[in-house]
């Protein structure tokens, strides 16, 4: 308060004042009696009254800014649109609490029956407020789960005295304290020390309840050297020299003790354990088997330092801003230099950094002046060219790969963590050049900017974690809740908190009410820093229970005495007296000593009790002097890795993907040469899927819903084009096992074929045989037939969309005519069948379906199933009723052998494709699908022979078997009364390029029944 006013005094003011002289004079002689001195003591009491004048007014300012700002940041929240996380919590808080709120809370409870709160222990008053009212009635269950004995998270405004409400409030409680993680010694040792007292929690409401084991749990044991030591070890420091009479250690000394002694014993387990000396469960204890829990981040950062020094391999879990790091400075000093080369200061700051690694000697031996110098300020002026001309991420890539880098810090102690660090702040860095358009300058700004701000905690700058494969864990309590390691450290769980020692306000705590309230200097500001006081103890006893807790196997517990200059949660726990008075009697220690069974007295020394713990739990702790930190050097494992051959079997894929017949055939859709011109991108394998193990088994096709006839409602596949569901838009209509009458089909008369006078009189050089071949040629094919109506009565239609179609695909206009003629040639075509004959032309726009899609679900299937699958039907012929000279279907005897000889590996997901047409005839599908290949000139180059050979070399066969088992399958699930020969038609495959004879171009067949069985089953994994 004196500076805070102006005045300065010198420590020993106090001596001049009269109670102080008259204190101090000795027996027999009298204290001075001049004027000062009087004087002296009333400016002393002029002074102390304006620091009272002072802090009452500053108190008064403190609660009037408290009083406006809690309203002023609502009335500015909402104002600006504003709200977080909390605010929607308090809001419902609010409503449930106004006019509407019985309502609110029944329209709440109306979606829940029930409530399950997990870690209950870490909630809010708010939050509890919210539950309690809407779950508070007779209809609904309100079930909150919790260990209060966990409730760590107080800095983050989790409430302990809300779960002790709760707790009051409800009086159906049930408890588990069975513990499956810890092995039953160790957890004879936690019950041992928080039974030391009666209120090891200091809160009534937080009692303890010894945890039992598991029953049945089969735990791994931890050997070392052959013996299985207690698996709770407790190190004691003793004052300095070892006995009673020393003086007690401060804090930091204690601390580099602890420390030194814990990373040579974590060191020595590495060592055992790779010797074959130390064990859990049979296997060699390893790096990541051990973790040492901390508090704070600095204590981090020295156990990180000791185990580097010992060549032990850990890392940090911890939260911290990367721009706080070394390496963030020697970025910025790095990317100085590069500015401005020809500061030779700058540079030697540079060239001293752990990324390039130069020594004082190598910086000033050759002098200033010298070559050595020269080259690097060169080198340094042309990374800063690169940067200006190419930004900031590629002259940092080139210095790091041009001075090797990463491989100078790969073979530092800590040079992962620093690795990490580095190309963390590089590529926020490369970050903010794109987004803020930062040159070099601004840049270097920008960095100077946050290295020297507190408002780094966004998640992007947190520091990242490098690779913890086979390093010890360094974890904070807090962190590690939840987590278990079987071998544990807690070296610094002896130290006091700082709110241990505190004198003076503001004092936060809870009034008897559950309340949090905050003391700014009242007049019971004593009282209530007791009582925060009470609630700092209570939640280190809370986290001291957390961190004992992680181990499985083997927990080691540090513990140094500061002669009771301030409160720890061991002190409390041990000595009963360590709490202050504010905890009362009840808090006295129930252990006792050896020979007797009075409580131990409040005098007896710390190390005398530890003793009498261990004694209590007998083959649980191991109470001993901390031993001497020893020299070891760890190293990376020495372990040798399990080398083994990789073998290659081709592509196999266990998760679900989309197949198709391309996929299947490995063609490249993509190509464009001549002679193969199918239309691209219809079938290609697209991907991996995500879906159940099952999903081939049972999935039906993916189809669409339409009217067939009379109202009876039908699926009918998804396409792209014009769709069945036109078909099926007919009025009236037979029973359910006939889809149309035959009445309504269109007649077989033989359409004439529509005048082409006003065609270009250069048609008449030209032909389809001089048509571009290629991929695009078969696209504008495909398209163009997709598009137009058959009808004879359509002709001018069609020639405007072929005028189109070739504008659209970047063909000459003069192939107008060829096309017309094409396609009128394709129309009029008559397609052979088992009833006699059909032509396209008398299959209207709602008979058929143009690029059917289908998609059904694929059972896994190889080459050798599908050959498998055919094989019985290869080499065999079927004659048509009608015309018994004509073959009406065959399957090559080598079909077999191609399939089993295609590339694919083993594949399941889904099948999907689309089939060029599917139409319907005198009551029967038919399905066709055009082909523009170009097989050779002459009639003879597309005759049946021909064709089968195309059908052969493409692998048609399996194309239309595929198509035609999803046709086949779908009308089975879908058409009522369905039979295959009744039913449908025939599979026809028109080479436009062969039209030109009478009876050219058009491959017909029409597979058995048993065939399409046997396929179905085996793709769609049927039985």
């Amino acid at each position: 308060s004196g500076e805070l006013l102006g005045i300065s005094l010198f420590p020993s003011a106090h001596k001049f004042g009269l109670d102080y002289i008259r204190s101090s004079t000795r027996k027999g002689f009298s204290p001075p009696g001049h004027a000062f001195f009087k004087v002296w003591d009333e400016l002393m009491e002029l002074k102390a009254n304006l620091e009272r004048a002072f802090e009452d007014s500053v108190m008064a300012v403190q609660r009037r800014f408290f009083e406006y700002a809690g309203g002023e940041l609502l009335k500015r929240k909402a104002a600006g649109n504003i709200a977080y996380f909390d605010d929607l919590l308090t809001g419902l808080q609010r409503a449930l609490q106004g006019e509407g709120g019985e309502r609110l809370a029944g329209a709440v409870a109306g979606r829940f029956k029930a409530a399950l709160i997990d870690e209950f222990q870490d909630t809010d008053p708010v939050q509890y407020e919210i539950f309690k009212k809407v779950f508070s009635r007779d209809d609904r269950a309100l079930f909150l789960i919790g260990d209060p004995k966990q409730a760590i998270y107080g800095f983050r405004g989790a409430d302990i005295f809300t779960y002790m409400r709760a707790s009051r409030d409800l009086t159906a409680k049930s408890t588990l304290t069975e513990n499956w993680r810890s092995h039953p010694l160790l957890i004879k040792a936690v019950n041992a020390l928080f039974g030391l007292c009666d209120r090891p929690f200091v809160f009534d409401e937080i009692p303890f309840r010894a945890a039992q084991a598991a029953k049945g749990k089969k735990h791994d044991e931890l050997i070392i050297d052959g013996m299985s030591p207690e698996p709770f070890s407790i190190w004691y420091l003793e004052r300095e020299g070892g006995n009673a009479s020393g003086d007690y250690l401060n804090k930091a000394d204690a601390s580099k003790i602890i420390v030194s002694s814990v990373s040579s014993e974590i060191a020595r387990l590495i060592l055992l354990g790779r010797r074959g000396k130390a064990f859990i469960g049979g296997r060699p204890l390893v790096e990541n088997d051990i973790a040492v829990l901390v508090r704070k981040n600095f204590e981090a950062d020295m156990i990180k330092a000791a185990l580097s020094r010992l060549g032990v391999p850990a890392v940090l879990n911890q939260t911290g801003s990367v721009f706080a790091t070394d390496e963030a400075s020697e970025m910025e000093r790095l990317l100085n230099a590069i500015a401005r080369p020809g500061n030779i200061g700058a540079l030697k700051a540079a060239l001293a950094s752990g990324m390039l690694g130069l020594k004082a000697e190598d910086l000033d031996g050759p002098g200033e002046s010298g070559d050595f110098l020269d080259a690097w300020i060169s080198v340094f002026r042309g990374y800063g060219e690169l940067w200006a001309s190419r930004g900031f991420i590629s002259m940092f890539r080139g210095f790091m790969a041009e001075n090797h880098v990463i491989e100078r810090l790969a073979s530092l102690p800590d040079g992962e963590r620093r690795a990490t660090n580095i190309l963390h702040l590089a590529e926020l860095l490369h970050k903010a050049s794109l987004e803020q358009g930062r040159g070099v300058n601004g840049l270097i700004s920008w960095l100077t900017e946050k290295r020297g701000s507190d408002l780094t905690a966004s998640d992007e700058y947190q520091l990242r974690l490098e690779s913890d494969e086979r390093a010890v864990k360094i974890v904070t309590v807090h962190r590690s809740k939840g987590l278990q390691y079987p071998v544990v450290f807690c070296p610094f769980m002896w130290a006091a908190t700082p709110s241990a020692g505190k004198k003076g306000p503001p004092a936060l705590f809870h009034n008897e009410n559950g309340t949090m309230v905050l003391d700014i200097g009242s007049g019971e500001i004593e009282k209530n820093l007791d009582e925060a006081k009470k609630e700092a103890l209570a939640e280190d006893l809370r986290v001291l229970y957390v961190a004992l807790t992680r181990a499985c196997n083997r927990c080691y517990l540090g513990w140094a005495s500061n002669g009771g200059k301030a409160q720890s949660a061991l002190d409390f726990l041990v000595s009963g007296t360590g709490g202050g008075p504010f905890l009362g009697p009840s808090a006295e220690p129930a252990m006792s000593m050896p020979g007797g069974t009075d409580k131990v007295t409040s005098d007896t020394s710390i190390p005398a009790r530890l003793r009498a713990l261990a004694q209590s739990a007998a083959g649980a702790i191991k109470v001993e002097t901390i031993p001497e930190g020893a020299s070891y050097h760890v190293g990376r494992s020495e372990a040798p890795r399990h080398l083994f051959c990789r073998s290659f079997g081709g592509l196999s894929y266990n998760y679900p993907r989309i197949a198709s017949f391309t996929a299947l055939t490995g063609y490249d859709s993509g190509s464009e040469g001549p002679g193969y011109d199918e239309a691209a991108g219809q079938e290609e394998l697209e991907g991996s899927i995500e879906t159940d193990e099952q999903s081939s088994s049972g999935l039906e096709p993916v189809y669409q819903t339409m009217e067939l006839s009379g109202g009876a409602t039908h699926d009918y596949p998804q396409q792209a084009g014009s769709g069945l569901r036109e078909a099926a838009e007919r009025e009236g209509g037979p029973g359910a096992s006939e889809i149309l009458r035959g009445s309504e089909l269109p007649g077989l008369d033989r359409p004439a074929l529509p005048r082409l006078d006003s065609y270009a009189a250069s048609a008449d050089t030209m032909g389809i045989e001089q048509f571009p071949r290629g991929e695009r040629a078969g696209v504008l094919l495909h398209d163009i037939l997709e598009s137009i109506d058959f009808a004879p009565e359509a002709a001018e239609k069609r020639m405007i969309v072929v005028r189109n179609r070739l504008r659209a695909h970047g063909f000459e206009p003069l192939w107008e005519v060829i096309l017309c003629e094409l396609i009128e040639r394709a129309l009029d075509k008559p397609l052979p069948c088992r009833e006699g004959e059909i032509r396209l032309s008398t299959v209207r726009m709602k008979e058929r379906v143009s690029e059917m899609e289908f998609c059904f679900p694929l059972g896994a299937i190889s080459p050798q199933s599908l050959a498998g699958a055919v094989a019985p039907f290869a080499g065999r012929r079927d004659y048509g009723s009608a015309k018994k000279e004509k073959t009406m279907w065959s399957l090559p005897a080598d079909f077999p052998e191609r399939v089993a000889n295609l590339g694919f590996s083993k594949i399941r997901g889904f099948m999907k494709g689309a089939v060029d047409l599917v139409f319907r005839s005198e009551g029967r599908f038919y399905l066709l699908d055009w082909k523009s290949n170009y097989l050779g000139e002459g009639p003879l180059s597309y005759g049946r022979e021909a064709l089968e050979g195309a059908m052969s070399e493409h692998h048609y066969h399996l194309q239309y078997l595929i198509y035609l088992a999803a046709l086949h399958r779908f009308l089975q699930l879908r058409l009522p009364g369905y039979g295959y020969d009744r039913h449908f038609g025939c599979v026809f495959y028109v080479f436009l390029r062969g039209l030109s004879s009478e009876t050219g171009g058009v491959y017909r067949t029409r597979p058995p029944a048993e065939l399409l069985d046997r396929l179905c089953n085996l793709m769609m994994n049927r039985t």
